[in-house]
């Protein structure tokens, strides 16, 4: 971003815009030099954009034959929610099930037996993944190895005070 940004942005927040709105035009000024690989979805983590934006490093492992466990790795100096907050209006951590159920992967929805503890902080009223924390699910069969699983999240930078764009990854089962 270059200084001529950054000034307008000061000067945004200033005058008293909302911070939620400095917050956007802030990312859409980022984000503008900022080329996305065709083809959408990010696979297994790679990034390829010129400026790459922090995201939750995301692992599998299958424990036992019915027990997946999910690693979520926050970068350092930002979180990622584990809530979606008071309000109701976060970005929680999700995992999107269906694809394996459509396939015949999976019978039916894993029940979740372990999930990060995380800390509350109270100035957003939330939950919050700081460093690492694991997911434990548990099916009814054996974990498809594999096959993929999409896992939604978000990063928020405590720095800044920025929450960047959600991003959907593919993880493979293993």
């Amino acid at each position: 971003m270059n200084q001529q940004a950054r000034a307008s942005i000061a000067l945004i927040i200033r005058r008293g815009v909302p911070s939620l709105l400095a917050s956007l035009l802030f990312l859409a000024l980022a984000s503008a030099g900022c080329k996305k690989k065709e083809g959408g979805e990010n696979k297994g983590g790679s990034q390829t954009s010129r400026s790459a934006l922090p995201q939750a490093k995301i692992q599998t492992r299958i424990q036992a034959e019915n027990k997946l466990e999910i690693s979520v790795t926050v970068p350092h100096a930002h979180h990622a929610y584990l809530d979606k907050g008071k309000e109701g209006n976060y970005i929680q951590i999700s995992f999107d099930w269906k694809a394996l159920q459509d396939a015949g992967a999976l019978k039916g929805a894993p029940r979740m037996i372990q999930k990060p503890k995380g800390e509350y902080d109270k100035l957003a009223k939330a939950t919050v993944l700081r460093g690492k924390g694991a997911y434990v699910f548990q099916s009814q069969e054996a974990w498809p190895r594999g096959k993929t699983l999409k896992v939604k999240s978000q990063v928020c930078n405590e720095t800044k005070g920025v929450c960047y764009p959600p991003h959907t990854e593919k993880v493979v089962l293993k």
